[in-house]
């Protein structure tokens, strides 16, 4: 019970860190080092900044910074769900939601959406320039 609370406690604190500070103007906020040592953007370049305008209701800028996202987050819920919660109908989605074969998907999705996003004519038809 105490990491539930430690956690939901470091979740609220994050929220109200993305909400007040913008990670696109802040320098206290990390940068990908990915992107700083390559010029390329990783799969997951432009959580923070998207986490900032969801925060403050934004979503379609969020969504624009990764497009991803839309399959990423809810994803990550459920693999998180389905890994700490033990309900027996939980247990059973277990063994869907995190098969080897739909976690080999999401792999697979991961790594053309990180080539995807770094040819320039897509970065041009999705706005990502």
């Amino acid at each position: 019970m105490k990491y539930i609370i430690g956690g939901v406690v470091v979740l609220i604190g994050l929220c109200g860190l993305y909400y007040f500070i913008n990670p696109s103007i802040s320098l206290l906020m990390p940068k990908c080092p990915f992107h700083l040592l390559t010029g390329l953007d990783c799969p997951a370049c432009g959580i923070q900044r998207a986490f900032h305008h969801f925060l403050h209701g934004d979503w379609g800028t969020a969504i624009r910074y990764n497009y991803f996202l839309v399959i990423s987050i809810p994803y990550f819920f459920a693999v998180a769900i389905t890994t700490f919660c033990k309900r027996e109908y939980i247990i059973k989605a277990r063994d869907y939601i995190q098969h080897p074969l739909v976690v080999k998907i999401i792999l697979c999705l991961t790594i053309l959406w990180w080539i995807a996003r770094n040819i320039p004519y897509i970065k041009i038809l999705f706005g990502l320039l």
